[in-house]
C-alpha cells in the first residue's frame, strides 16, 4: 500500500512538472500588442518601448489610427486586455477640459508602479485653459484622470507654469516626482527650473528650485540650460529624491560647484558628494570632479559615477562608481585601474568611454534595494582585451565584492551560429540580483545584430530574443504567423521585474512591430507551488490513512 501511495504521489508530481513545463513553454513569450490591433475602438499604428511592473503589467506610448494621429498612452492591466489611458480628445481634469496631447515620445517608456498606476505629461484644452496653464502632469489609477501638477499655480508659492518636463517618475506609493522648466511673469533665467515631488498626502512640493537656497546654507541651486535635457530625478518608494545639479553663491566656483543631492537621510535635501570634496574611500589629495546621474534605492542610499581629480590622478585612474552606505559614508564600488574580478590580474577597469557615454547623461548604474550595483565597464590590460573583447558586465555586492556577469568576446548564450557578445547597453538589475541587458553581437568579425539577455535565478544568462528570430504572431497556438525581428528595444530597469519577467519592443522586417513579455527566466507563479503543496498533502494524508487502516 505504501508503494502505491508513493506511486500516486510521484505520478501527481510528474503531472504537475509536465503541466508546468508545457505552460512555461507556451507562455515563454507573450504578445501584449501588435501594430494593427484594436484598443478602445481604434487600431494601433505604431508602438513605443514598454515599461513593466512587478505584477507583470505593461504600459507604452503608441500612435493610433485616428483623425489626430497623436501619441496615446496604453496599459495592459490584465493579460490580453489593452486600455487607452489617454489620447487626444479624452476627458481631462476639470469641467469641459480635454487632453490636447500626451507629451511623450515613443522612444521613452511611461512610468508604471506595481499597483498599475501610471503618470504622464499632457497638454490640456478647454474652458479656462490658456498659455500659463495648458501643461500638466496627470495620473491614472484605473478611474478618472487625476491632476498631479496643475499648470498656472504648479509651483507652490508661485504663479508659474511648466514649459518642459524632461523627467517624470512614479513610485509604488503612487507619488510622482519630476524636473521641469518654468515660465511666467515672475520667472527669469535665475529661477526657471526645478525639482518637484508629491508629499505623503499628495500635495505638490518643491524639492529644489533654481535660485532657492540649499537648506541651512548660503549657496543656491543652479541648473544650467545646456544640461537640463540630460538630467533626471530618482525617486524611491519612501518619497525621497536624488538628483545632480550645480551650486552658485559665495564660495562656489568652477572647482566645487557640482553636486549630488539627496533626501535619502530623511533630513531634507542634503549634499551627498560635491566636486572639490573628498570621500573616506579616496586617497589623500584626490577629490570628486564631476558626476553622473544618481540612482536612489529604498534604503535611501545613492549610487553614481564620478570623475576624479588630484595630483595622483591620471587618465588611467580618473573615473569610478560610488555608493553611499547606512553609515553615511561614500564608498568605491569600482574604479579605473582597479582589478576586474574573475579575470587575469593584468585586466583592469577603464571607465573613460563607458562612463562618458552612459553615466553622464544617458544611463547611470543599476542599483537595487539590497545595495547591489550593476554596471558596464570597458577593460584594458595585457590580456587580449582589444577589439570585441574589451567590455564586461559586473555586479557589486553590498559587502563590496565584485562579480563578472558577462564579457564581450564570450559566446552568445543559446546560439549555435558562432555569435559572440560584442558590447552592452540598457543594463537592468532586479532585487534578486538578476541582470538583463541589450547586447550587440559579432559574427565572423562583423556586426551580428542584437540580443536581449537575462539571468535566471541561478545566475545563468539566457537569450530572450534576437534580431533575425522568427516570432509567431498568431493568437492561435495551432497556427503559424511568423515575422522576422529586425530591431529590438528594451527600457532597462523600467522593463525588468523581480519575478524575472522582461518587456520589450520588436520591429519586424515587414514594417510592423509588437510589444512582448518574456517569462523564459521568470520565477514560477505562486499558484504552481500551492498546487504542488496540495498534492503533497494529499499523498501524506493517504499514507496516514493506510497506516490507520493497517
Amino acid at each position: 500500500m505504501v508503494l502505491k501511495c508513493f506511486a500516486f504521489g510521484f505520478a501527481c508530481i510528474a503531472c504537475l512538472v509536465h503541466l508546468s513545463t508545457n505552460l512555461a513553454a507556451a507562455e515563454a513569450l507573450r504578445i501584449v500588442a501588435l501594430a494593427g490591433d484594436e484598443s478602445s475602438g481604434n487600431a494601433i499604428e505604431s508602438l513605443g518601448v514598454p515599461s513593466l511592473n512587478g505584477s507583470g503589467q505593461s504600459a507604452f506610448y503608441a500612435e493610433l489610427f485616428t483623425a489626430s494621429n497623436r501619441t496615446s498612452l496604453l496599459i495592459e492591466r490584465s493579460a490580453g486586455s489593452l486600455t487607452v489611458v489617454a489620447q487626444h480628445g479624452d476627458t481631462g481634469p476639470g469641467e469641459g477640459v480635454t487632453i490636447d496631447d500626451v507629451r511623450a515620445s515613443q522612444s521613452s517608456s511611461p512610468p508604471l508602479n506595481n499597483a498599475g498606476v501610471t503618470a504622464f505629461a499632457a497638454g490640456l484644452f478647454g474652458p479656462g485653459v490658456g498659455l500659463f496653464n495648458r501643461d500638466a502632469v496627470l495620473r491614472d489609477s484605473g478611474g478618472a484622470l487625476e491632476l498631479v501638477a496643475p499648470s498656472g499655480d504648479a509651483v507652490p508659492g508661485a504663479e508659474v507654469g511648466f514649459d518642459f518636463i524632461p523627467s517624470l517618475h512614479l513610485n509604488n506609493s503612487g507619488q510622482a516626482a519630476f524636473m521641469a522648466e518654468l515660465f511666467g511673469t515672475s520667472v527669469d533665467q535665475s529661477n526657471d527650473f526645478g525639482v518637484f515631488r508629491e508629499d505623503a498626502v499628495g500635495e505638490l512640493a518643491t524639492v529644489a528650485r533654481e535660485g532657492d537656497f540649499l537648506p541651512q546654507s548660503s549657496l543656491q541651486f543652479f541648473f544650467p540650460a545646456t544640461a537640463r535635457g540630460l538630467w533626471t530625478v530618482s525617486l524611491n518608494d519612501r518619497g525621497q529624491t536624488a538628483f545632480a545639479g550645480l551650486l552658485t553663491g559665495r564660495g562656489a566656483g568652477a572647482g566645487n560647484n557640482l553636486a549630488i543631492f539627496s533626501e535619502g537621510n530623511g533630513n531634507g535635501v542634503e549634499i551627498v558628494a560635491r566636486s572639490g570634496s573628498t570621500a573616506p574611500s579616496l586617497p589623500d589629495g584626490e577629490q570628486f570632479s564631476r558626476f553622473g546621474i544618481p540612482k536612489l534605492n529604498n534604503l535611501g542610499h545613492s549610487a553614481f559615477f564620478a570623475e576624479l581629480a588630484g595630483a595622483s590622478v591620471t587618465e588611467s585612474t580618473d573615473y569610478g562608481l560610488f555608493r553611499t552606505t547606512a553609515s553615511g559614508d561614500t564608498v568605491i564600488v569600482a574604479r579605473d585601474g582597479g582589478a576586474a574580478p574573475d579575470m587575469p590580474e593584468a585586466v583592469v577597469f577603464d571607465f573613460n568611454y563607458t562612463v562618458v557615454r552612459g553615466g553622464f547623461g544617458e544611463e547611470g548604474p543599476s542599483f537595487n534595494d539590497v545595495d547591489q550595483t550593476a554596471f558596464i565597464a570597458s577593460l584594458t590590460g595585457t590580456d587580449p582585451v582589444s577589439g570585441f573583447a574589451n567590455q564586461g558586465i559586473f555586479r557589486g555586492e553590498s559587502d563590496g565584492e565584485l562579480h563578472l556577469v558577462a564579457r564581450s568576446g564570450e559566446e552568445a548564450p543559446g546560439r549555435s551560429d558562432g555569435a559572440y557578445l560584442r558590447d552592452f547597453s540598457q543594463l537592468a538589475l532586479n532585487d534578486n540580483g538578476q541582470i538583463a541587458v541589450l547586447a550587440s553581437l559579432e559574427i565572423d568579425d562583423s556586426f551580428g545584430g542584437r540580443s536581449i539577455l537575462a539571468q535566471d535565478t541561478a545566475g545563468i544568462l539566457h537569450t530572450i530574443a534576437s534580431t533575425g528570430d522568427e516570432l509567431n504572431l498568431s493568437n492561435d497556438p495551432s497556427q503559424l504567423d511568423l515575422s522576422t525581428v529586425e530591431r529590438l528595444s528594451f527600457a532597462g530597469d523600467a522593463a525588468w521585474n523581480a519575478r524575472g519577467q522582461i518587456a520589450f519592443k520588436a520591429e519586424f522586417t515587414d514594417g510592423t512591430s509588437g510589444v512582448f513579455i518574456s517569462n523564459l527566466v521568470a520565477v514560477p507563479e505562486p499558484a504552481s507551488w500551492t498546487l504542488l503543496g496540495g498534492l503533497l498533502l494529499v499523498v501524506n494524508w493517504r499514507m496516514k490513512r493506510r497506516k490507520l487502516r493497517g
